[in-house]
């Protein structure tokens, strides 16, 4: 049994992401783990494990995460599920030992678009003692508070850091994740006062509209799959895995149309305000597929970190800073 007062105690921020699970540590640089698991029944032997690829055990049930669930025969994206059920065994995935021990607290810091809709609920169901293993390993973590924060936040407050931010007007937000796409409209005292989600506007569905193009099911010897087609933006390449495959030569059909629908959703729900916002923030992992196409366009800036800006901008403001803007936040 552990004893609280004695048992040394950590920080996480942990934000769950549909293409990356990213992750920092007692205030260390973020990293970042793929969001995809694959379910092990007892009778496969389990593949090479590894910090970006842990595997977790926790009870009875095995989940290889990180890249090496592209190695079995299938997998599991985040994106396809609900992430809310799977947060659990997600979270133990970021808590390997620490300092040669396996046994310790942690306070935990996470988002969700609205976080009025599942804090109590994380609360319940995360807060307290947790038994697992960790590549083989057995842990026993005691979660000792969950603070939720509205996600966009912590990229606004990193935007806000490198300037990007104007003193006077009002601030768009958009944060186009793997999954979903969020926007924030911030005023000049950084108040969040408008807010739109669309859970399945992200990079998957840009993904998905490319996996129907006859073109490269031509070329395959089997139905595309959108998750390889995410990776293969994710790295830049715009390849089908390894194979001498691309989508380049008609991927602006795809990539500008999706981007496209985006700003007109957030126009029509900020119009109101149009007289007031002076610039427009791109952040997100996802964002990078569409910074050349605002690259001239001088009320748009586009994030140069977009991927760990969120956790970024918790990292370098103080513990005040943040529970100022997160009661604002909620009240909206």
């Amino acid at each position: 049994m552990i004893n609280v007062q004695q048992q040394q105690n950590h920080r996480l921020i942990f934000d769950f992401g549909n293409y990356d699970i990213k992750h920092s540590l007692n205030g260390s640089q973020p990293t970042s783990i793929r969001s995809l698991r694959f379910q092990l029944p007892w009778g496969t032997v389990a593949h090479k494990s590894s910090p970006s690829s842990p595997l977790i055990e926790y009870q009875g049930i095995r989940y290889h995460y990180g890249a090496k669930a592209n190695e079995y025969r299938s997998n599991e994206p985040t994106v396809l599920a609900n992430k809310q059920d799977r947060i659990i065994p997600a979270l133990f995935a970021c808590l390997p030992p620490l300092m040669g021990r396996n046994e310790y607290g942690v306070f935990l810091t996470t988002f969700h678009p609205i976080p009025e809709m599942v804090t109590q609920g994380y609360r319940a169901s995360l807060v307290g003692k947790h038994e697992f293993k960790y590549n083989g390993e057995p842990m026993e973590v005691r979660v000792l508070d969950v603070k939720v924060l509205p996600e966009g936040l912590g990229s606004y407050l990193h935007a806000k850091k490198l300037g990007m931010v104007p003193d006077k007007g009002y601030t768009v937000l958009i944060d186009i994740g793997g999954g979903t796409w969020i926007s924030r409209l911030f005023n000049e005292d950084g108040d969040i006062i408008g807010s739109t989600v669309n859970e399945k506007g992200g990079a998957f569905a840009l993904a998905q509209n490319i996996a129907f193009d006859g073109r490269l099911r031509a070329a395959l010897p089997s139905r595309p799959l959108p998750s390889m087609i995410m990776d293969g933006l994710a790295n830049g390449t715009l390849h089908y895995g390894s194979l001498p495959v691309t989508w380049k030569d008609y991927y602006m059909e795809y990539l500008k149309p999706w981007f496209s629908s985006i700003l007109a959703e957030v126009q029509a729900e900020y119009a109101p305000y149009f007289g007031y916002i002076t610039r427009f923030i791109l952040t997100g992992g996802s964002s990078l597929l569409v910074k050349d196409l605002v690259a001239d366009t001088p009320m748009f800036l586009s994030m140069p970190d977009p991927r760990y800006a969120n956790l970024l901008g918790i990292l370098e403001n103080n513990e005040d800073i943040v529970n100022a803007q997160t009661e604002q936040a909620i009240q909206v």
